[in-house]
């Protein structure tokens, strides 16, 4: 039972959400935005940014929004990470069609990557200081150097693994043990709900990289699936949420 209920109304089976909103930044165009993006500096600095239709804006503020600060993009479904490294903490985004782009507190920028077709990164994650691409419509994944925002990528391709076809959807980290010790498994999830999780520091290295199992659970609810939740990683699928504890 609820004690108190703000903006929902009980139904028979269900709560239902009281309907309205407050508009919080306006002047983006026409057309849902379909990313919100948080930068979060190391010196306080914080920033919010919308991605609707071709455009990303600052919409930190409340109020209208002045022009864009990125156009001519394909897509607004942007996956994003903060990555810090070399003093600078970035907002890192990827979308699958367009090249990554990165924002270090002060601009964006384009970075150079190699090894991959950099526009056909669709999601990215964080790992044992490693950033990680999940390439669009691929069994192949892509990681950076250590501590590394640009440069060359080197490909991981998770296929023997996913004996039910498909292709990679997202990567994860479970952190086990909250951050400490070598519990920080690398999770890869596919589009027909197959988990496949690494442990260890260097893909490179097959004693140091080593695979600890393949589990299947329903399939994912979009490129957005996953949460961590404390010590937990949560994924969202079409049979609710799974919790890989």
């Amino acid at each position: 039972s609820a004690i108190v209920l703000d903006n929902w109304f009980p139904e028979p089976a269900y709560v239902r959400l009281r309907g309205g909103h407050v508009s919080w930044a306006t002047g983006l165009g026409s057309g849902p935005v379909e990313s919100l993006m948080a930068y979060h500096g190391p010196s306080g600095t914080e920033k919010m940014y919308g991605a609707r239709s071709t455009s990303i804006f600052d919409v930190s503020t409340t109020g209208a929004v002045g022009a864009a600060d990125l156009t001519s993009l394909t897509n607004a479904r942007w996956q994003h990470i903060n990555y810090t490294t070399g003093g600078s903490t970035y907002l890192y985004i990827v979308n699958g069609a367009d090249s990554p782009r990165h924002y270090n507190g002060t601009a964006w920028a384009t970075p150079s990557i190699t090894g991959i077709t950099a526009s056909q990164a669709i999601h990215i994650n964080a790992h044992k200081h490693r950033i990680w691409f999940v390439l669009v419509s691929s069994t192949k994944a892509a990681y950076l150097a250590t501590d590394a925002v640009a440069g060359a990528a080197t490909t991981f391709d998770l296929g023997p693994h996913m004996t039910r076809g498909g292709f990679l959807m997202a990567m994860g980290t479970w952190t086990m043990d909250s951050g400490f010790g070598p519990d920080d498994f690398a999770v890869f999830v596919t589009s027909k709900g197959q988990v496949i999780v690494y442990a260890g520091n260097d893909p490179a290295d097959a004693n140091d990289w080593v695979h600890k199992g393949t589990y299947q659970i329903g399939p994912p609810i979009g490129r957005r699936c996953l949460m961590n939740v404390g010590p937990d990683l949560a994924v969202i699928t079409i049979d609710g949420v799974v919790s890989l504890s």
